[in-house]
């Protein structure tokens, strides 16, 4: 596997994780909001 193809996956690894976790995390806490956090965390 070449450098440039190592890297890719690598990114797309961690998009993945970063858009994907808090939704997998959500199911454990109850009363967690996506919209709620996500105003909170913009202003």
């Amino acid at each position: 596997m070449s450098r440039a193809t190592a890297f890719l996956v690598v990114l797309i690894t961690a998009i993945a994780t970063d858009l994907l976790g808090p939704f997998l995390l959500a199911a454990r806490y109850p009363g967690y909001s996506h919209l709620r956090d996500t105003i909170s965390a913009l202003g």
